[in-house]
């Protein structure tokens, strides 16, 4: 009887480092760097909270966009709909109780519910060059593959690793303009997450030797490097809301949805994993955001 693909990957454990004697140290790196985002996230919530000083949400940049390279992943069916029900709908209602109608949510105004795992950003390439580099990093070439013939991607191997395997969202974070649940502990399944990044940051050292051939031409990590743990956008403010009213969000979707995902951690599926430039990804979900 042939196994089920999914089910052997739910078995596999996924180290952060293929050296035994690297695992502990790596996992305990990625967790104290998530808990000091958290805490610098909540912080300049709580800040924004009590000043009302934040920029809006206004949609997308489509040139800004145009040159982010990223690795998304887009969760299954049943992921999404339990994401709605025990985290957007709840959210809706307190904004809606609160009298809040300057906020984009998840799956509606905004973007359905999806991870974007890792980020890059080209710079000062021509167009040409950028295809070329972006069609080499996703897309591969014959010319490379391990067999005549073989069209090889140089991050398929992050598709392989994550496609498939299960993530568990405990945790909400009220970071100011934006919203969003994400896994709290570097655990379990998040060691993969680890390697695709590790993955990522390599082929983005590859792409920059082989294709920045002019002067000032990088491609590299568009934020300052950190092991982030999958996080889900959940809501973003699109107006100055009142102080008072900010403060009430923050601490009934806390002390209500922070403490259901506590309690009952929602597990989420990796169902496609696709490296591409960030405009694609906006496209198919919600193009209008796109600016």
């Amino acid at each position: 009887m042939v196994e089920n693909p999914t089910e052997v990957k739910k078995a596999t454990a996924y180290p952060f480092n293929a050296r035994p004697d690297r695992a502990e140290t790596d996992q305990k790196e990625v967790q104290a760097l998530f808990d000091a985002k958290r805490t610098k996230n909540i912080a300049a919530g709580q800040k924004a909270y009590l000043t009302a000083d934040y920029k809006p949400f206004t949609g997308f940049g489509r040139e800004g966009m145009n040159k982010l390279f990223v690795i998304e992943v887009e969760l299954d069916k049943a992921s999404r709909q339990e994401i709605q029900k025990r985290v957007i709908q709840p959210m809706q209602k307190i904004a809606e109780s609160l009298g809040i109608s300057e906020i984009y949510f998840a799956g509606g105004k905004d973007q359905d519910t999806h991870v974007t795992l890792h980020v890059g950003r080209f710079d000062n390439f021509t167009p040409e060059q950028q295809e070329q580099a972006r069609k080499w990093l996703a897309e591969g070439s014959e010319e490379e593959g391990r067999h005549k013939g073989q069209h090889m991607s140089h991050l398929r191997q992050a598709s392989d690793i994550l496609t498939g395997l299960e993530f568990q969202i405990d945790t909400v974070v009220c970071s100011g303009r934006d919203t969003y649940i994400c896994a709290g502990k570097a655990e379990g399944n998040q060691g993969a997450a680890y390697r695709v990044r590790r993955i990522f940051d390599k082929a983005l050292e590859r792409a920059q030797k082989k294709f920045s051939t002019t002067e000032g031409a990088k491609i590299g990590p568009h934020y300052p490097r950190y092991d982030d743990i999958f996080h889900i956008s959940a809501a973003r403010f699109t107006g100055i809301v009142e102080p008072d009213k900010l403060q009430s969000f923050a601490q009934r979707v806390n002390e209500t949805i922070g403490t259901d995902l506590v309690e009952r951690p929602i597990n989420v599926r990796a169902e496609s994993v696709n490296p591409i430039i960030a405009t694609k990804g906006v496209e198919k979900r919600k193009p209008e955001l796109l600016t």
